[in-house]
Protein backbone atom coordinates (compact mmCIF):
# COMPACT_ATOMS: atom_id res chain seq x y z
CA UNK A 1 0.00 0.00 0.00
CA UNK A 2 1.38 3.41 -0.96
CA UNK A 3 2.59 5.41 2.02
CA UNK A 4 2.59 2.43 4.39
CA UNK A 5 5.36 2.11 6.98
CA UNK A 6 7.85 -0.71 6.45
CA UNK A 7 9.18 -2.29 9.62
CA UNK A 8 12.33 -4.42 9.78
CA UNK A 9 12.10 -8.20 10.09
CA UNK A 10 13.68 -9.53 13.28
CA UNK A 11 15.73 -12.71 12.83
CA UNK A 12 17.07 -14.43 15.93
CA UNK A 13 19.71 -17.14 15.78
CA UNK A 14 18.94 -19.29 18.77
CA UNK A 15 19.08 -22.78 20.24
CA UNK A 16 19.69 -23.91 23.79
CA UNK A 17 22.50 -26.17 22.55
CA UNK A 18 25.89 -24.52 22.31
CA UNK A 19 28.36 -25.28 19.55
CA UNK A 20 25.80 -25.70 16.76
CA UNK A 21 27.07 -22.71 14.77
CA UNK A 22 24.74 -19.87 15.74
CA UNK A 23 27.42 -17.18 15.65
CA UNK A 24 29.08 -18.47 12.49
CA UNK A 25 25.79 -18.72 10.60
CA UNK A 26 24.61 -15.35 11.90
CA UNK A 27 27.74 -13.71 10.48
CA UNK A 28 27.48 -15.62 7.21
CA UNK A 29 23.79 -14.81 6.86
CA UNK A 30 24.50 -11.13 7.54
CA UNK A 31 27.05 -11.14 4.71
CA UNK A 32 24.59 -13.02 2.50
CA UNK A 33 21.89 -10.41 3.10
CA UNK A 34 24.31 -7.61 2.31
CA UNK A 35 25.21 -9.35 -0.96
CA UNK A 36 21.49 -9.25 -1.82
CA UNK A 37 21.29 -5.51 -1.21
CA UNK A 38 19.53 -5.71 2.16
CA UNK A 39 19.97 -3.11 4.90
CA UNK A 40 20.79 -4.84 8.17
CA UNK A 41 22.01 -4.41 11.73
CA UNK A 42 23.36 -7.17 13.99
CA UNK A 43 23.14 -7.42 17.79
CA UNK A 44 25.57 -9.70 19.61
CA UNK A 45 23.75 -10.98 22.71
CA UNK A 46 26.19 -13.73 23.66
CA UNK A 47 28.10 -12.99 26.88
CA UNK A 48 31.27 -14.17 25.14
CA UNK A 49 30.71 -11.45 22.50
CA UNK A 50 32.31 -13.68 19.87
CA UNK A 51 30.70 -11.84 16.96
CA UNK A 52 31.70 -8.40 18.26
CA UNK A 53 35.26 -9.52 18.92
CA UNK A 54 35.45 -11.01 15.43
CA UNK A 55 34.29 -7.70 13.95
CA UNK A 56 36.99 -5.87 15.92
CA UNK A 57 39.67 -8.28 14.67
CA UNK A 58 38.40 -7.99 11.10
CA UNK A 59 38.65 -4.21 11.25
CA UNK A 60 42.14 -4.34 12.73
CA UNK A 61 43.28 -6.59 9.89
CA UNK A 62 41.44 -4.62 7.21
CA UNK A 63 41.22 -0.99 8.40
CA UNK A 64 40.54 0.35 4.91
CA UNK A 65 37.68 -2.02 4.08
CA UNK A 66 34.20 -0.51 3.83
CA UNK A 67 31.81 -1.92 6.43
CA UNK A 68 28.22 -2.43 5.31
CA UNK A 69 26.55 -3.26 8.63
CA UNK A 70 26.97 -2.62 12.34
CA UNK A 71 27.68 -5.29 14.94
CA UNK A 72 26.46 -4.00 18.30
CA UNK A 73 27.63 -5.71 21.49
CA UNK A 74 25.02 -6.05 24.24
CA UNK A 75 27.44 -6.48 27.12
CA UNK A 76 24.88 -5.99 29.88
CA UNK A 77 21.52 -7.41 28.89
CA UNK A 78 18.49 -8.01 31.09
CA UNK A 79 14.76 -8.39 30.54
CA UNK A 80 13.81 -4.67 30.83
CA UNK A 81 16.62 -3.53 28.53
CA UNK A 82 15.75 -6.21 25.97
CA UNK A 83 12.09 -5.19 25.96
CA UNK A 84 13.14 -1.56 25.48
CA UNK A 85 15.53 -2.52 22.67
CA UNK A 86 12.89 -4.57 20.85
CA UNK A 87 10.49 -1.63 20.97
CA UNK A 88 13.18 0.62 19.49
CA UNK A 89 14.19 -1.93 16.85
CA UNK A 90 10.67 -2.23 15.46
CA UNK A 91 10.79 1.41 14.40
CA UNK A 92 14.17 1.31 12.63
CA UNK A 93 12.61 2.06 9.26
CA UNK A 94 15.98 2.36 7.51
CA UNK A 95 16.64 -1.37 7.90
CA UNK A 96 15.22 -4.46 6.22
CA UNK A 97 16.49 -7.00 8.74
CA UNK A 98 17.68 -6.95 12.34
CA UNK A 99 19.73 -9.99 13.39
CA UNK A 100 20.24 -11.21 16.96
CA UNK A 101 22.91 -13.76 17.90
CA UNK A 102 21.95 -15.56 21.13
CA UNK A 103 23.92 -17.71 23.58
CA UNK A 104 23.39 -21.45 23.87
CA UNK A 105 21.31 -21.26 27.02
CA UNK A 106 17.77 -20.59 28.17
CA UNK A 107 18.75 -19.33 31.62
CA UNK A 108 18.88 -15.65 30.64
CA UNK A 109 15.62 -13.85 31.54
CA UNK A 110 15.71 -11.71 28.37
CA UNK A 111 15.66 -14.66 25.96
CA UNK A 112 11.92 -15.32 26.30
CA UNK A 113 10.92 -11.72 25.38
CA UNK A 114 13.29 -11.76 22.41
CA UNK A 115 11.88 -15.08 21.19
CA UNK A 116 8.31 -13.83 21.56
CA UNK A 117 9.01 -10.66 19.61
CA UNK A 118 11.08 -12.15 16.80
CA UNK A 119 9.60 -12.66 13.38
CA UNK A 120 11.70 -15.76 12.76
CA UNK A 121 13.90 -18.00 14.87
CA UNK A 122 16.79 -19.43 12.88
CA UNK A 123 17.72 -22.63 14.70
CA UNK A 124 20.97 -24.32 13.69
CA UNK A 125 21.34 -27.95 14.75
CA UNK A 126 23.45 -31.02 14.11
CA UNK A 127 22.26 -34.48 13.20
CA UNK A 128 23.53 -36.18 16.34
CA UNK A 129 21.57 -37.66 19.22
CA UNK A 130 22.54 -35.06 21.86
CA UNK A 131 21.80 -32.04 19.66
CA UNK A 132 18.54 -33.53 18.35
CA UNK A 133 17.32 -34.04 21.93
CA UNK A 134 18.36 -30.54 22.98
CA UNK A 135 16.80 -28.93 19.91
CA UNK A 136 13.54 -30.77 20.55
CA UNK A 137 13.53 -29.37 24.09
CA UNK A 138 14.13 -25.91 22.67
CA UNK A 139 11.10 -26.26 20.39
CA UNK A 140 8.96 -27.09 23.41
CA UNK A 141 10.36 -24.05 25.23
CA UNK A 142 9.42 -21.80 22.32
CA UNK A 143 5.95 -23.26 21.96
CA UNK A 144 5.31 -22.97 25.71
CA UNK A 145 6.23 -19.30 25.97
CA UNK A 146 4.29 -18.46 22.80
CA UNK A 147 1.19 -20.03 24.34
CA UNK A 148 1.50 -17.61 27.26
CA UNK A 149 1.67 -14.38 25.26
CA UNK A 150 -1.02 -12.55 23.37
CA UNK A 151 0.51 -12.41 19.91
CA UNK A 152 -1.73 -12.22 16.88
CA UNK A 153 0.66 -13.97 14.50
CA UNK A 154 3.13 -16.77 15.01
CA UNK A 155 6.91 -16.78 15.26
CA UNK A 156 8.35 -18.67 12.31
CA UNK A 157 10.84 -21.42 13.12
CA UNK A 158 13.53 -22.13 10.52
CA UNK A 159 15.75 -25.13 11.21
CA UNK A 160 19.21 -25.19 9.65
CA UNK A 161 21.02 -28.56 9.58
CA UNK A 162 24.60 -27.40 10.07
CA UNK A 163 27.99 -29.10 9.64
CA UNK A 164 26.24 -31.91 7.81
CA UNK A 165 28.20 -35.03 6.91
CA UNK A 166 26.17 -37.73 5.19
CA UNK A 167 28.82 -40.35 6.04
CA UNK A 168 28.34 -39.92 9.79
CA UNK A 169 25.94 -42.09 11.79
CA UNK A 170 24.83 -45.68 11.87
CA UNK A 171 21.90 -46.74 9.72
CA UNK A 172 19.60 -46.76 12.75
CA UNK A 173 20.74 -43.26 13.73
CA UNK A 174 20.17 -41.87 10.25
CA UNK A 175 16.65 -43.30 10.25
CA UNK A 176 16.01 -41.67 13.61
CA UNK A 177 17.39 -38.33 12.42
CA UNK A 178 15.18 -38.43 9.32
CA UNK A 179 12.22 -39.00 11.63
CA UNK A 180 13.10 -35.86 13.60
CA UNK A 181 13.59 -33.89 10.40
CA UNK A 182 10.01 -34.71 9.44
CA UNK A 183 8.93 -33.75 12.96
CA UNK A 184 10.66 -30.38 12.65
CA UNK A 185 8.92 -29.85 9.31
CA UNK A 186 5.59 -29.93 11.16
CA UNK A 187 6.82 -27.06 13.35
CA UNK A 188 8.49 -24.91 10.72
CA UNK A 189 10.80 -24.92 7.72
CA UNK A 190 13.89 -27.14 7.44
CA UNK A 191 16.48 -25.76 5.02
CA UNK A 192 18.90 -27.73 2.92
CA UNK A 193 21.86 -28.87 5.03
CA UNK A 194 25.07 -26.88 5.26
CA UNK A 195 28.08 -29.13 4.70
CA UNK A 196 30.80 -29.68 7.27
CA UNK A 197 33.61 -27.73 5.64
CA UNK A 198 36.72 -26.17 7.18
CA UNK A 199 36.07 -22.86 5.42
CA UNK A 200 33.12 -22.14 7.73
CA UNK A 201 35.40 -22.17 10.77
CA UNK A 202 37.01 -18.94 9.51
CA UNK A 203 34.00 -16.67 9.12
CA UNK A 204 34.25 -12.96 8.45
CA UNK A 205 32.02 -10.12 9.64
CA UNK A 206 32.94 -8.01 6.62
CA UNK A 207 32.62 -10.14 3.52
CA UNK A 208 32.47 -13.86 2.82
CA UNK A 209 34.88 -15.61 0.50
CA UNK A 210 33.56 -17.34 -2.60
CA UNK A 211 34.22 -20.68 -0.90
CA UNK A 212 32.14 -19.84 2.17
CA UNK A 213 29.39 -18.33 0.06
CA UNK A 214 29.18 -21.50 -2.02
CA UNK A 215 28.76 -23.63 1.13
CA UNK A 216 25.82 -21.65 2.54
CA UNK A 217 24.20 -20.30 -0.62
CA UNK A 218 21.59 -23.04 -1.19
CA UNK A 219 20.34 -23.04 2.39
CA UNK A 220 20.38 -19.25 2.75
CA UNK A 221 18.64 -18.68 -0.58
CA UNK A 222 15.83 -20.99 0.52
CA UNK A 223 15.51 -19.14 3.81
CA UNK A 224 15.50 -15.67 2.26
CA UNK A 225 12.97 -16.72 -0.39
CA UNK A 226 10.70 -18.05 2.34
CA UNK A 227 10.94 -14.90 4.43
CA UNK A 228 10.54 -12.53 1.50
CA UNK A 229 7.46 -14.43 0.30
CA UNK A 230 5.83 -14.00 3.70
CA UNK A 231 6.71 -10.35 4.35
Amino acid sequence: MSGSISYPTILTFSNQKGGVGKTTLCACFANFLISKGKRIKVYDCDRQLSLSKSRQRDLEKNPEVEVFYEVIALEQCDKPSMLKLIQEVYFLKDYDYILFDCPGTLSEAWIAPLVCNSDYLLIPFHYDNVTIASTSEYILFVETILENVNRKDSVGMIFIPNLFDKTVGLKEERIRWEKYKRKYETRGFVSSPISDRVALERFSTIQDSQERSAIVNESFSEILNLIESER
